[in-house]
């Protein structure tokens, strides 16, 4: 726990002008215009049959769901959004952010190593890739920025974090550019 960053992000929170949101995570991706950041971390996508774990929501977070994420960020995308998105290595993902529509639209896709702790099988915690979608403009070099991603907001953009179902997510308008 970081108490000093919990403080901050508090007072960013409070800050006039910052707005919270609810709605579908297509109708808040569909109002994200050039300069606004996108971050998406939905449930991931199984890696297998038997891991199939995406009832976050009563009707869960199926294949359809990705589909229709991923014509939301690209969409965004080629409005002018900045998009990161993390998501499970599955072929599925691969396929869908990886496919020449995604990097039409500035998608880039770089799997990255992720340590997992919890398992049913105890030979399947440990490293395991995961998946990072990030729009070319943020300046991708190897997996992210060297400097925060929130560091290429202008004032009055707009910051829309997607929450972990398929019926909401939550917009904040930030009123000048933060760092948190």
């Amino acid at each position: 726990c970081d108490p000093a960053r919990i403080a901050q992000v508090s007072r960013q929170l409070r800050a006039r002008g910052v707005h919270l949101d609810v709605a579908p995570f297509d109708v808040q991706i569909g109002r994200a215009r050039a300069g606004d950041f996108i971050y998406c971390d939905p449930p991931y996508a199984p890696l297998s049959p038997t891991a199939s774990f995406a009832q976050y929501t009563a009707g869960g977070f199926g294949e359809a769901d990705q589909q229709r994420l991923q014509r939301s960020l690209l969409a965004a995308s080629d409005r002018g959004a900045l998009v990161v998105l993390s998501n499970s290595s599955a072929p599925l993902i691969l396929d869908l952010f990886g496919s020449r529509e995604a990097a039409d639209a500035g998608l880039i896709l770089r799997r990255v190593p992720a340590r997992r702790a919890i398992n049913s099988r105890a030979a399947g915690r440990g490293p395991v890739d995961e998946v990072l979608v990030v729009s070319r403009a943020l300046g991708v070099s190897h997996v992210l920025p060297p400097r925060p991603v929130f560091s290429h907001l202008s004032p009055g953009r707009r910051v829309l974090f997607s929450s972990a179902t398929a019926s909401s997510a939550t917009m904040r308008t930030w009123p000048k550019a933060a760092s948190i």
